[in-house]
């Protein structure tokens, strides 16, 4: 009797098995038919006059029926044949989401679980993070309270957004090294780190990075602001928080709240920080206050010329003080404030545009006082002045003097062996001596601040140089502070074949204009 039951069964098997083989054919038969007919159809849009647009409307209003006739086919055999390894392979191949996901709940156990598994279930798995993050981000709006999360920063340490409330502001920054917009914005971004930092916390969250390509790049880019790693499963920030768009920048306020959030890389980041932190003109007539509001809305008036710069600021002032007294004084402490910061030249031509802008004496006297104080202080290295002289050794200990050295242009490298900003011009060094190498009225030098020779020595022994290196003597090393007023390394003077200054403060061989710069000082 159990011998009848199982051939009974194997019996209704081959039937069953017969059947659904039957139907698939039946069904790739029809798609193939479809799928014939669209491809004729394709071929003759493409033979069609450029100008024919009825005959092109009508190909493509036949392409979109054979379409329909295709998803169809293919809906209907996925709902009549849930248990059809056919329907699963259908399935695949949906590109929209959605019909995926409604599709993937018909299918049965036994498919499922069959020779398409893995490919079924990573699929399903992304549906299913893709429609998570898309329902989290339509939580994303202004005023929103963002979900405390716990990651891990580039040091190792555990991170939680709730530890920053209380903030002025916090930004969260979703980006990955892979995202092209994303790094092309690091510098904007490290430009605004710098200018907020203290007002504005920022977060950078990496995410889908090999955590090597990660480390490489903060460290490369100089990202100084707090850097965690996203995390994937249950603890993945970017669908807890909706984020699909790389990068995507959410700024939250002191009490954990969305202010807006913005996807991509777009300008409108940055316009709302700055009006966040604008300074609104006060309504008592605070100096400092009035100063910041200002000099904020300088940049939009700005030029590259320092001059423009002063005049500028004083036309400003005019414009956003309403009290004629007040401004007076702000103008007056804005033209004292360039008087003692301008070292590098003679800032006459400063004082003049005040001069021509103030209407009050007894103002107009501080201000030239500072005039007078400044010229005191920094006159005698002014440009077209007489170098004044100082003395250093070479590395064989003969005494030389500046004076010495007349008749050449001078490029002096004031450093110091334990200075890292200083070593990392040396390069820089290297190739302009290479550029002037057997030209005697060209002398590129280094003098060094050490104050024991034996550092110095040591030094240029373990790292030797192709240009001319001194070490400072006390008598020189006092004239440097008093005279020149050397309280910052590198710094770099230019003295011309006349022995008069050019500039007692240039900028440094790395920055990428200074080898044409130096040029037109050479060859004039």
């Amino acid at each position: 009797m159990m011998k009848k039951i199982f051939l009974l069964a194997l019996a209704l098997a081959m039937v069953t098995g017969a059947q659904a083989q039957n139907t698939a054919k039946k069904y790739e038969a029809r798609r193939q038919q479809i799928k014939a007919k669209m491809h004729k159809l394709s071929e003759a849009f493409y033979k069609l006059d450029d100008y024919d647009s009825i005959g092109k409307t009508r190909n493509n209003e036949q392409m979109w029926a054979l379409n329909r006739q295709l998803n169809e086919l293919n809906n209907r055999y996925m709902k009549e044949h849930p248990d059809d390894e056919t329907a699963a392979r259908i399935l695949l191949g949906h590109d929209n989401d959605t019909v995926f996901y409604d599709g993937y709940q018909l299918l049965s156990d036994k498919v499922k679980q069959g020779p398409l598994h893995d490919s079924l279930a990573t699929r399903y798995n992304q549906v299913v993070i893709r429609r998570r993050t898309l329902d989290n981000e339509r939580q994303l709006i202004e005023q929103a309270l963002v979900p405390n999360f716990t990651l891990t920063d580039i040091h190792g340490r555990e991170v939680s957004l709730s530890s920053f409330r209380g903030k002025q502001a916090v930004v969260l920054d979703f980006w990955g090294t892979w995202c092209y917009w994303c790094m092309k914005g690091m510098p904007e971004m490290r430009k605004y780190y710098n200018k907020y930092c203290g007002k504005v916390e920022f977060i950078g969250i990496d995410c889908d990075d090999k955590e090597d390509a990660w480390r490489k790049t903060v460290e490369k880019e100089r990202m100084i602001w707090t850097q965690l790693r996203n995390e994937k499963g249950d603890n993945d920030v970017a669908v807890k928080l909706g984020v699909s768009t790389y990068p995507t920048k959410i700024i939250i306020d002191r009490d954990g709240r969305i202010v807006k959030v913005f996807k991509g890389e777009v300008p409108e980041f940055y316009q709302t920080l700055d009006s966040l932190f604008a300074p609104r003109l006060p309504q008592t007539y605070d100096q400092e206050a009035l100063m910041e509001y200002v000099l904020f809305h300088f940049p939009q008036d700005s030029t590259d010329s320092e001059s423009n710069y002063f005049s500028t600021i004083l036309r400003l002032v005019d414009k956003h003080v309403p009290d004629a007294l007040w401004g007076e004084r702000l103008k007056s402490h804005f033209a004292a404030d360039m008087m003692g910061m301008v070292s590098s030249e003679d800032p006459r031509p400063y004082l003049n545009q005040y001069l021509a802008a103030s209407h009050v004496d007894s103002l107009q006297q501080k201000v030239k006082e500072a005039y007078n104080r400044s010229v005191a202080l920094n006159g005698r290295t002014y440009p077209g002045r007489l170098a004044p002289d100082f003395s250093f050794t070479d590395t064989k200990g003969k005494r030389m003097s500046l004076k010495s050295l007349r008749g050449k242009t001078l490029l002096i490298d004031i450093w110091g062996t334990w200075c890292v900003p200083c070593i990392e011009e040396m390069p820089f060094l290297d190739k302009l001596q290479q550029r002037y190498a057997g030209r005697n009225d060209v002398h590129i030098m280094s003098v060094a601040c050490d104050k024991k020779r034996e550092k110095w020595d040591a030094f240029l022994q373990k790292h030797p140089t192709s240009w001319h290196q001194y070490l400072i003597t006390p008598e020189g090393d006092k004239v440097l502070n008093d005279i020149y007023h050397v309280i910052g390394i590198p710094r770099f003077i230019i003295v011309g074949k006349d022995g008069n200054i050019v500039t007692p403060d240039a900028m440094r061989p790395s920055d990428n204009s200074f080898s044409e710069y130096f040029d037109k000082i050479v060859n004039s």
